[in-house]
């Protein structure tokens, strides 16, 4: 296999390291790349809003890492009258790590469905709920705990930027190095890499390819963008996506 790594650094460069330290052939090709988001000034407000026994839901590791480092940055502590929520065990562990309180999460699977099926079970009525996310991030997540008439407070604690290549680089990168197995995941940088292979070419170098995925969100975008040959792996973690990407040699 001819592997090319699309997810953002730092994961996305360990991951080739570990598949090349297996004798595999991988690259690296990051397409967005990460900056605070808009309202960590004001996280410091948005904490003090909560009362008794409100939510604060995690998206994601990175959403805990910004949010972090504004906490330190202000000297704050993170409140522990809360309950916390995460999306997926990463999420939660990692939060764990960094504050000392714990964080629940489903243990079904690590997507926004998962952690809504778990709140449904709780009251939510009039609780706030603040959401660390980022830009453009989890909207059903919102929309569906909204429809549990609580409160939602949100927080991008994140900004994604694309990184910009100049006109059919991916291209010449893909053909260059007779990429057959892609490596996506999210649908952000999904999208974003069918989007720049000119039309004409997307059928002959893209959508050949293995697509290796982690979750049914992106599998579902994929197929509709056209990709037939789409393994889903059981993880994002890069342990899992190497054990996938070694299971189908």
């Amino acid at each position: 296999m001819n592997i090319l790594i699309t997810r953002p650094y730092p994961d996305g460069k360990y991951l080739v390291k570990m598949l090349r330290a297996y004798g595999e052939k991988a690259w690296y090709l990051p397409l967005i790349y990460f900056t605070p988001g808009k309202d960590l000034i004001i996280l410091q407000k948005l904490l003090a809003s909560l009362f008794y026994k409100d939510l604060i839901c995690i998206v994601s590791p990175r959403a805990v890492y910004y949010a972090n480092s504004q906490i330190i940055l202000e000297k704050l502590n993170w409140p522990k009258y809360v309950r916390y929520y995460a999306i997926g065990h990463t999420s939660a562990q990692y939060f764990t790590k960094i504050s000392g309180i714990k964080a629940n999460y489903s243990k079904y699977g690590n997507t926004s469905e998962n952690l809504i099926e778990l709140l449904s079970q709780f009251n939510l009525k009039k609780k706030n709920v603040l959401i660390l996310k980022g830009n453009n991030g989890r909207k059903k997540l919102k929309v569906c705990l909204k429809l549990y008439k609580a409160n939602i407070i949100s927080c991008e604690c994140y900004y994604r930027n694309f990184i910009q290549y100049e006109q059919n680089q991916i291209l010449k990168i893909i053909k260059y190095f007779q990429i057959n197995t892609l490596v996506v995941t999210s649908c952000t940088i999904l999208i974003r890499i069918h989007g720049l292979i000119p039309i004409h070419y997307r059928t002959l170098f893209i959508i050949q390819c293995k697509l290796v995925v982690v979750s049914h969100r992106i599998y579902s975008t994929a197929y509709h963008l056209g990709w037939r040959n789409i393994i889903l792996s059981s993880s994002s973690k890069n342990q899992n996506l190497l054990q996938t990407l070694l299971s189908i040699k």
